[in-house]
């Protein structure tokens, strides 16, 4: 898929690597553009938007849809294509913000292999008790 146009001010956009996330940033306001696609593929799970009815005024750099406002997981709201699947940040010079959306699927995958790791531990632990009970 080639780089999509600015939602806000249509301008082309530069590809750019975030948090070691593939995204694209307009030079002219600073909006950033990031595929969902990308967001779960660090995070290894699917994300679903939920959209709030409540259209934005801008259209989507790529397939001209009007964007909607929606919450991405965490609460975080912005304008997203839920047809392309694509999120628009307006204020991406607003690091916290792009910190909250490209972080996530860091803190998610973080988050699964803790459950993961204490998931093992309870195995190991009832196996060990396991033995304990037969050889009394």
């Amino acid at each position: 898929m080639g780089s999509p146009r600015c939602c806000s001010c249509a301008t082309d956009l530069a590809p750019v690597t975030l948090h070691g996330l593939e995204a694209h940033r307009c030079p002219g306001c600073s909006g950033l553009w990031v595929d969902l696609s990308v967001l779960e593929k660090a995070a290894g799970e699917t994300f679903e938007l939920q959209p709030l009815g409540d259209p934005s005024k801008l259209s989507c750099g790529r397939c001209s849809r009007p964007l909607e406002t929606a919450v991405f997981p965490g609460g975080i709201p912005l304008e997203a294509c839920m047809t392309c699947r694509g999120v628009f940040l307006r204020n991406a010079d607003d690091a916290s913000l792009v910190e909250l959306v490209l972080g996530l699927p860091d803190r998610r995958k973080a988050a699964k292999t803790k459950a993961k790791a204490v998931d093992g531990v309870k195995i190991v632990t009832e196996m060990f008790n396991g033995l304990l009970s037969f050889f009394k």
